[in-house]
């Protein structure tokens, strides 16, 4: 392909599926912590054509919150309230890492989030180092699993405790899937600020992963820049 690419139109949330119709650009999206509608943008205005989900009420909406990560750079985190929110209480939270670890979180709508916030918990989660919708450089942690961006999210933490006081820092729990799983896993190993830990579908001995799972062994080679000949102790050091 040798022509150009121009931005057409570019929403707060995310886009399934879309296309032309005349001068209308149709699309499927979801708007911030909305489920999917039908939508049209003519002369750069968005506008809904379906009702699918009106009738739908979500327990909480995302609110940004700035962070400093390992290295000093401002990074950006998300925490949402619980419902029926009181300023002169104090909640249970939830610390929910994303799995990848080149995957991102946002202002999408989040099942399990709006659960835990229905039921009563601040959830916040963020996207530390080796995360997507960054630069390559940013998303790229191979050989560092459980490092900088374990301090991302300790950062990460500290900046939203001191900043939400209603936030009972006893009671934080952690969780996560596959990478976040992984990261769930090395967090209890490295502090006890956690009351409690649920690690899904994780990674916890990259020594046994390598030589069992059906992702094969060349993943733990190429994220962890070692392998059962060579290095076997670094797979240690990141297990």
């Amino acid at each position: 392909y040798s022509g150009t690419f121009e931005r057409v139109f570019a929403m707060d949330g995310t886009i399934q599926s879309f296309a032309y119709r005349e001068n209308e650009l149709l699309l499927i999206g979801a708007e911030k912590a909305k489920l999917q509608e039908v939508y049209c943008v003519k002369d750069d205005m968005l506008q809904c054509l379906s009702a699918f989900n009106d009738l739908q009420t979500f327990a909480s909406v995302p609110q940004p919150i700035t962070y400093k990560g390992y290295d000093g750079e401002e990074l950006l985190g998300y925490v949402m309230y619980p419902k029926d929110f009181e300023a002169d209480k104090q909640y249970p939270a939830i610390l929910d890492i994303h799995g990848g670890p080149k995957t991102v979180y946002g202002t999408i709508f989040y099942h399990e989030m709006q659960v835990w916030a229905s039921e009563g918990y601040f959830v916040f989660y963020c996207n530390p180092h080796g995360s997507d919708g960054d630069s390559n450089e940013f998303a790229d942690i191979r050989g560092k699993y459980g490092t900088i961006d374990y301090e991302d999210i300790m950062n990460f933490v500290d900046e939203v405790v001191k900043t939400i006081p209603q936030i009972d820092p006893k009671r934080i729990g952690v969780t996560g899937g596959s990478y976040g799983g992984f990261m769930t896993n090395w967090i209890i190993g490295h502090t006890n600020r956690f009351a409690a830990a649920a690690s899904q579908r994780s990674i916890s001995n990259w020594i046994s992963f390598s030589q069992t799972s059906d992702i094969g062994p060349y993943f733990t080679q190429d994220q962890q820049d070692a392998n059962m000949d060579e290095n076997v102790e670094k797979l240690w050091f990141h297990s």
